[in-house]
């Protein structure tokens, strides 16, 4: 194939042009993999965008003072809707932490950049705890009932609890 394509080169030559092709190869393959790894948005793994869901906490144009949590929770099992009060009881230990200076609340952050935030084990601990309930209900869309709601929300009342201590 050598002669094909160089003719009655030497040795040398030939060499020079292999190294030359098996270079621009895995330059290009390299660079193919830039760009695929960047239309596929990998930087997500290590930030992730909010997540656009019927309440986000983006959404909250209130001040955190302002809101009561108890009446927010309370409306939401009128109207039978465990998971958002499940949601108003997970903001409202996000307001108790940041109001007690254990994270800086920001409605972009995510649940493991506030753990990190959280210097306190126990709390952090208890922290990894309710959020693992949090995300379980809100974004895994589990069907919460009454019993399961009372459950969770020991899990809540418990953390608020060592929060305020």
């Amino acid at each position: 194939m050598s002669k094909f394509l160089f003719g009655k080169a030497n040795y040398e030559s030939v060499a020079g042009a292999r190294k030359l092709i098996i270079w621009l190869v895995v330059i290009v393959a390299v660079i193919t993999v830039i760009i695929l790894l960047t239309k596929t948005n990998l930087i997500g793994l290590v930030k992730s965008k909010g997540k656009n869901t019927a309440f986000s906490f983006s959404d909250i144009t209130e001040d955190l003072e302002t809101i009561n949590f108890e009446q927010r929770i309370a409306d939401a099992l009128k109207d039978d809707n465990f998971r958002l009060a499940i949601r108003w009881h997970y903001l409202k230990i996000l307001f108790l932490l940041d109001k007690n200076k254990h994270i800086n609340f920001a409605p972009y952050k995510t649940n493991f950049d506030y753990a990190y935030e959280i210097k306190n084990s126990t709390i952090k601990s208890k922290f990894n705890s309710a959020s693992k309930i949090y995300e379980f209900v809100w974004y895994g869309k589990f069907d919460l009932d009454k019993n399961k709601y009372e459950t969770s929300k020991k899990e809540f009342k418990d953390f608020e609890a060592i929060i305020h201590v």
